[in-house]
């Protein structure tokens, strides 16, 4: 049975809230307090992605999700909806680096898109996934999210077209697993998970690729992992 979705906050750190309000209450134009007005008004002056366990949506609607701001890599950089491998306070290292997204899924149909902007290369440099954190373990945002192995992390490799092995973390070497395409330039890149079918997938430039992984249950979050300096992904 796929379990509930969770109320937990994210590791380390307390969840975001509101400061409390100085402003006049919102008002209809009686004059009368009108109490979604003001809740909303509340809601807005948020500073960061509120962790969010388990949205609803269904399987056409794109998942409402952002950059978690505590989860990206020492070597990224965040620009409103766009993480881009900076490398580092020198900026010139060019090493393995993740940037989580903020919502925890358990069950459902979740569709997340991205616009990628990729320098060619014949390695694996970038992958786009998502990352168990059933257990609650830390995310490893100075690494690539898929090197934990076990199961914990299904990713798609963006450079070469090619699937990450769940078990290992890796790509296979020296038979990987093709899927897709190469994503270099500019491309955009929708990524499935299906928790009802345990089946994940992506979409490249409207192109359903169909079945790229069958998943395990749990509680997963979308990840990126970026390696090149000037390499990008923004959120749509």
């Amino acid at each position: 049975m796929i379990t509930k979705s969770h109320t937990t906050q994210p590791i380390g750190e307390s969840a975001t809230i509101v400061n409390q309000s100085t402003e006049t209450p919102a008002t209809s134009q009686s004059g009368v307090v009108n109490p979604i007005l003001t809740l909303l008004n509340n809601a807005s002056r948020l500073t960061q992605p509120a962790f969010v366990p388990n949205p609803s949506i269904t399987a056409n609607v794109r998942t409402n999700d952002a950059w978690d701001t505590r989860q990206i890599g020492d070597m990224m950089e965040l620009n409103e909806n766009q993480v881009t491998f900076s490398g580092g306070h020198g900026r010139s290292a060019e090493r393995g680096n993740s940037a989580f997204l903020t919502n925890i899924v358990d069950h459902g149909v979740h569709r997340w898109t991205f616009k990628v902007n990729l320098r060619f290369c014949h390695w694996w440099a970038s992958t786009i996934g998502i990352w168990k954190c059933s257990d609650q373990s830390t995310p490893p945002r100075n690494d690539i999210f898929t090197l934990i192995g076990e199961g914990r992390a299904y990713g798609f490799n963006l450079s070469e077209g090619t699937l990450v092995d769940p078990i290992t973390g890796k790509v296979h070497i020296p038979s990987p697993v093709q899927y897709g395409q190469r994503c270099i330039g500019v491309k955009v890149v929708e990524m499935v998970l299906d928790l009802d079918q345990l089946e994940l997938k992506y979409i490249i430039n409207g192109r359903d690729y169909g079945k790229a992984f069958s998943v395990e249950e749990g509680a997963y979050r979308a990840a990126v992992n970026l390696s090149r300096i000037g390499d990008s992904v923004e959120v749509m």
